[in-house]
């Protein structure tokens, strides 16, 4: 009865698809007039070869997907590593290393050395730094020479004094 009723299907003018039942087996049919010589064209594929198809292809291209998907994380995670690490190395160069170079200057300089000079380069704000810090210890420098002259001064005057104080003649009211 069901080949009967889809045999009229098939020899009508009309398309379409159906599911039939053959044998046990679960089929898909699809078919269609051609205008050109009234031919009735069908396909009757197994829906489990049918299926088994369809899920073959989605599993291969949900590998596929994974693949690429996987790869461009670790090509991501790769280049984001790879960009830390340089512009540590960067930041490293450009401003730890110079604010370290001033900072060991500077215990230098409280230490009494004062011909210290550093490099005035590198990003604006460390070379002011170093701008600064130069002045700094030419000023001291200066002003540390001054009072060593002033104190050698002083020194030679109180020798001077001492010296006049003792060749000359105390002078008393008795004179």
């Amino acid at each position: 009865p069901e080949l009967k009723h889809l045999a009229e299907k098939l020899n009508s003018n009309q398309s379409g698809r159906q599911n039939i039942n053959l044998n046990g087996k679960e089929y898909f049919l699809t078919f269609d007039k051609m205008p050109i010589n009234n031919w009735t064209v069908a396909l009757l594929v197994s829906k489990k070869d049918l299926y088994e198809l369809v899920l073959n292809t989605e599993k291969t291209i949900n590998d596929i997907y994974t693949d690429i998907y996987t790869k461009y994380i670790k090509n991501f995670l790769i280049i984001f590593i790879v960009g830390v690490v340089i512009s540590l190395l960067i930041f490293n160069k450009i401003i730890i290393k110079p604010i370290e170079v001033l900072r060991r200057s500077v215990k230098k300089l409280g230490r009494g050395n004062f011909d210290i000079k550093l490099k005035e380069k590198g990003i604006r704000e460390i070379c002011d730094l170093s701008i600064s810090f130069n002045k700094l210890g030419s000023q001291l420098k200066e002003y540390t020479e001054n009072i060593e002259k002033q104190k050698a001064l002083e020194t030679e005057l109180k020798i001077a004094s001492e010296l006049q104080n003792s060749v000359l003649p105390k002078v008393t009211d008795e004179f």
